[in-house]
């Protein structure tokens, strides 16, 4: 697309378009085709549509690249999370059992302090 802006561009100025205001019913000086006033219209929204979107890329290609960069982290963390739980699967019964066990025991002698602590 913007390779054929340039050349269109190029080939209108090269055929020297002069406007002429016209009233309905009047013999064009020229061949060719005059536009309608709704033509008008939709080619001027057109332009204004472009001037919009040129002022719109930069914003956009910043937000593109936070969005790869997000990407990226999450990645990251989906890898990270992946690698802890295929260690956690590796984990033997007696690692887990021992691991709760632990847990079971400071939670009783927990129990304890604070059952001594408010006397």
């Amino acid at each position: 697309m913007h390779k054929v802006l340039p050349l269109t561009l190029l080939v209108s100025q090269l055929a020297m378009a002069t406007p002429a205001a016209l009233k309905k019913g009047d013999p064009a000086p020229f061949d060719g085709v005059i536009f309608t006033t709704e033509e008008e219209k939709n080619l001027r929204n057109i332009a204004i549509d472009k001037e919009y979107y040129e002022k719109l890329l930069p914003v956009v290609r910043s937000e593109n690249q936070l969005l790869e960069e997000k990407v990226k982290v999450w990645m990251k963390q989906s890898q990270e999370l992946a690698e802890t739980n295929a260690k956690l699967q590796n984990d033997s019964f007696w690692k887990k059992a021992a691991m709760f066990a632990g847990g079971a025991a400071v939670t009783v002698l927990l129990t304890f302090a604070v059952k001594g602590a408010t006397k």
